[in-house]
């Protein structure tokens, strides 16, 4: 049998994660999260546009991994964009340890 490790998340991922645990459930859609993410960048503009596809490409990693979900998923003129982001119970658990492991490295 293997060891159980943590999952490790890049530095986007890791927003996405902190945030969504810090704010109520379905609270943020992914354009909500990347502003609240992103909060000097102005919208429109070509880097509103790189802000939002790089959190809704990090969400998606999260998704991907069981982690995040969503109320709704829907096409739009950005691409993909999902409404009602929630951490699932196994997000939940590894937001509050990946929490206490960046406290631990300030």
């Amino acid at each position: 049998m293997g060891k159980n490790f943590r999952p490790a998340f890049d530095d986007r991922e890791s927003a996405v994660l902190l945030e969504l645990y810090g704010s109520a459930n379905g609270t943020h859609t992914s354009y909500t999260l990347a502003w609240k993410l992103n909060p000097t960048v102005k919208v429109p503009s070509p880097e509103a546009l790189t802000a939002f596809t790089e959190t809704r490409d990090a969400t998606e990693r999260l998704i991907a991994k069981g982690l995040v979900g969503s109320k709704e998923r829907f096409p739009g003129a950005d691409g993909i964009y999902f409404n009602g982001l929630r951490l699932t119970a196994k997000g939940q658990t590894a937001a509050i340890q990946h929490k206490e492991e960046v406290h631990a490295r300030k």
